[in-house]
């Protein structure tokens, strides 16, 4: 979400080809992915549903994400360089269109839903940020279902859909998509050229 919700990175001056590659993209697929960090984990450290084992882990993690010391979790100066790091942060008006996919009970439509609860793939985050693109006018897709996890049949199904709607890469016969291959012919090994 972070490459696909910011601005492109090209330096379109460097001398560097990498440097110069264009970071934007058409559409974001994401996947059960935490949305608003500050949120969610303060409602995973400090609400009622943050389990010691869990709590524990999550510090530890969040303290080496952020270079902090452990007396420097829970605050507010924590909860605020979370959410500046958070995806939400990145969407405006120009955002391309997002699918998001959760897995979760059927038929959920709020984060109010007595069915949902924080966890860390929750579709809390799908919902709250949904209402966010709904807002600003972005187009997007949000599914919650159950049994929606990674490589199912479902979930692969949508994400087809969804990039063949706005890829037109895929709208081409496979026999005409292009290959690559390197090109030894020059002194810059990163170097592609188009074949076929």
């Amino acid at each position: 979400m972070m490459v696909g919700f910011g601005k492109d990175r090209a330096n379109r001056e460097s001398e560097d080809r990498v440097c110069r590659q264009s970071s934007a993209v058409r559409c974001v697929i994401e996947q059960g992915g935490p949305t608003d960090l500050a949120v969610q984990m303060r409602a995973l450290l400090d609400g009622a549903q943050a389990a010691a084992r869990r709590g524990d882990y999550l510090r530890g993690r969040l303290q080496a994400l952020l270079g902090i010391e452990p007396d420097q979790v829970g605050t507010e100066g924590f909860y605020r360089r979370l959410y500046r790091i958070s995806p939400i942060t990145l969407v405006d008006k120009d955002t391309v269109p997002v699918l998001m996919l959760y897995t979760g009970p059927e038929g959920v439509a709020s984060v109010d839903d007595p069915r949902l609860k924080w966890e860390v793939h929750t579709p809390i985050s799908g919902l709250t940020l949904a209402e966010k693109l709904k807002q600003l006018g972005v187009e997007h897709e949000l599914v919650i279902a159950p049994n929606l996890g990674r490589g199912s049949s479902r979930s692969m199904a949508a994400q087809k859909a969804f990039l063949k709607k706005h890829n037109d890469i895929l709208a081409e016969p496979a026999d005409a998509l292009p290959t690559w291959g390197f090109d030894f012919g020059t002194n810059d090994s990163h170097s592609r050229r188009r074949r076929g």
